[in-house]
């Protein structure tokens, strides 16, 4: 963020618009940004915290990996609508109609009378999920310049802080000695309040580009409505009791899995799917390793409720140290300039991922203090904060601005599919493994684990053919 006295202009330049900026405008942008991840993050974890005993409250327990990933999955749907959207009408429809999807999904939440309905409104949530960060990503990336967008996306990373410090606090008291519709409840009466500032200041951002014509329009339509589909139906298997599973939803599984895959594989970069070398490795290393973090992050509280009888507030906390962990990551890479050091990154982020996922394991033992998550998640959260945003800033460099709409969609479309199918597939698995009773957490955190190895190895590919180093400066 900058410390400027007097403002300056910057001069953005891009194939469509050289619009020059005052300093004020461009910091607005940031105010912007950060405030609306800082409301989307205090959702997310202080619903996090609370599931576990909203579920219980709506009798609902079955549903609770749909409940919890079921905003992902649709959120699939609206970005693989809104790069293309961004890139030919410009970020400004999107980014409003995604505020009052948002809004319209939270309060639905909040005066839901069962678990059905509470999914219901989970899902118009992720709706307009899907439509606020690319949007914001596409802003940053044709006004901010190159030089300050490390700085510009490590902000986006560090307004989880405040969210994930207070959340959990607030969330469990909230559960404890309130109601819990409030956790759903708090965040849209906050945004509609701002709202009218935000418009102001968004519509002093002239338009990219004059209107063109959707191409293709109803064919990405097909695909983004397939894939969110897809991957909402493998949430639903997740909430099928093992005794109830049968050849025929092992079938749905694979069915539903390959539907997936293939209606998004023209929403992303050729080659992403098969880990082509660059944008699309990279593309698809962020992806996975976001999916695995998010799913365990899901069970965590769940465990230390089940497992360890934890507080709504106490299970919160391994919340609040994954965010904190995670902007410190974010942090130490940005201060990274090395060429060398920066090549090593996706390794050194993974590889800590990876150790601290596995070190949340010995947790689903009742005799052992279950602050043994806390330790671990904080180093997968300190891996993670290293790799997000470095890779975000690289793949934007890789393209073009005129297509970095896309680039962005791409970027979230896997965020959210990854994290969604992980969420799935866990579900799936701990569902099956029902019967273990507390050793169920283990077979579900042990597969991440393994998806989370597989991940790094797509992370080696991340170079340009020919590239010896990871050569963007931050």
């Amino acid at each position: 963020m900058q410390n400027n006295i007097a403002p300056k202009e910057e001069k953005i330049t891009s194939s469509s618009v050289s619009i020059k900026l005052g300093a004020d405008t461009l910091r607005w942008l940031q105010i912007i940004a950060v405030s609306l991840v800082s409301m989307a993050a205090f959702e997310t974890v202080a619903v996090t915290t609370a599931m576990p005993f909203v579920m219980e409250d709506l009798q609902g327990e079955y549903l609770y990996a749909l409940a919890s990933g079921i905003a992902l999955a649709t959120q699939v749907i609206t970005t693989g609508l809104a790069g293309k959207w961004c890139d030919t009408k410009g970020p400004h429809p999107a980014l409003y109609t995604g505020l009052i999807l948002f809004i319209s999904g939270l309060l639905i939440a909040t005066f839901s009378p069962n678990a059905e309905i509470l999914v219901l409104g989970r899902g118009i949530q992720g709706l307009g999920g899907g439509l606020l960060i690319v949007p914001l990503y596409v802003l940053a990336g044709h006004y901010i310049p190159p030089e300050k967008q490390a700085n510009f996306f490590a902000s986006l990373a560090a307004a989880w802080v405040l969210p994930a410090l207070i959340g959990p606090t607030i969330s469990g008291a909230l559960v404890e000695y309130v109601h819990w519709r409030w956790v759903f409840g708090i965040t849209p009466f906050v945004i509609l309040a701002f709202l009218p500032l935000i418009i102001i200041k968004v519509r002093a951002f002239p338009h990219l580009a004059a209107p063109q014509k959707l191409q293709n329009f109803p064919r990405v339509i097909f695909l983004a409505l397939g894939t969110g589909i897809a991957v909402s139906g493998l949430q639903i298997l997740s909430g099928v009791k093992a005794e109830n599973f049968s050849v025929l939803h092992f079938l749905g599984i694979l069915l539903l899995t390959s539907c997936c895959f293939f209606a998004v594989r023209p929403l992303l970069p050729p080659h992403t799917l098969r880990a082509g070398r660059g944008l699309p490795a990279s593309v698809l290393y962020r992806g996975m390793m976001n999916g695995a973090y998010v799913a365990v992050e899901l069970f965590l509280p769940l465990l230390l409720k089940n497992v360890h009888n934890f507080s709504p507030t106490r299970a919160g906390i391994v919340l609040t140290i994954g965010a904190v962990t995670w902007a410190a990551g974010s942090f130490l890479q940005g201060k990274i300039h090395n060429p060398n050091w920066r090549k090593k990154m996706p390794l050194i982020g993974s590889t800590m991922q990876i150790i601290g996922i596995f070190l949340t394991l010995p947790g689903i033992f009742p005799a052992v203090p279950g602050e043994i998550v806390f330790a671990g998640w904080l180093i997968a959260s300190l891996g993670m904060g290293i790799i997000y945003p470095g890779i975000t800033v690289y793949a934007l460099a890789l393209t073009p601005k005129e297509n970095q709409g896309s680039t962005s969609s791409a970027l979230q479309i896997l965020d959210s599919l990854g994290a969604a199918i992980c969420i799935a597939y866990a579900g799936i698995i701990f569902a099956l493994c029902r019967s273990l009773g507390v050793y169920a957490f283990g077979p579900t955190l042990g597969a991440l684990v393994i998806f989370a190895v597989f991940a790094l190895l797509i992370g080696q590919r991340i170079q340009k053919p020919g590239s010896t180093t990871f050569s963007i400066t931050f």
